[in-house]
């Protein structure tokens, strides 16, 4: 399945598309809800992200740059909740 993704021509909503062989469907998304789901959709992975012990311990294994990867995974993490609680969460 394809999946594209556009910005309708008014500008106030998203466009998803999917198109399976000879079958397409749209599904337009006001920007308010889309922001929303995407913000909330990133926050989960960014949590799932910090807390995956199997990803850690390779981390760990470059040294150097380990405090730095999980201290950028930190600062996202903090930046997407404190928009989500903005937003009305």
């Amino acid at each position: 399945m394809k999946t594209t993704v556009n910005l309708s021509k008014k500008g106030n909503s998203i466009m998803l598309v999917f198109e399976e062989g000879f079958s397409t469907y749209s599904i337009a998304v006001p920007l308010p809800y889309a922001v929303s789901f995407f913000l909330r959709g990133l926050l989960v992975s960014l949590a799932a992200l910090e807390q995956n012990k199997d990803l850690q311990k390779k981390i760990e294994q470059k040294e150097g740059m380990k405090a730095e990867i999980l201290e950028e995974i930190r600062k996202a993490f903090v930046l997407y909740e404190n928009v989500l609680k903005e937003i009305g969460r």
